[in-house]
């Protein structure tokens, strides 16, 4: 399978668009079910112990809460 960005059609890059859409309300969504907060370019070590924390606590959170915690890379 060959993939080429050069390539793109109109209709892929709404898929795509559409994806990042759906993924940044994820992202916001999860500041509300989780206890992390938002980590936007100030990498405070107690969020960070937080985000650390909730992987011991719940490990069946962990897609959660690396969303939550590294999703403003995906913004």
């Amino acid at each position: 399978m060959n993939i080429s960005f050069a390539n793109i059609n109109t209709q892929q890059v709404k898929i795509i668009k559409g994806i990042g859409i759906i993924l940044i309300t994820f992202h916001n969504f999860l500041h509300r079910i989780t206890n992390i907060s938002e980590n936007e370019m100030n990498y405070d070590f107690h969020v960070f112990s937080v985000f650390i924390k909730s992987f011991s606590d719940s490990p069946l959170s962990v897609f959660n809460s690396f969303l939550s915690y590294f999703g403003h890379f995906g913004v």
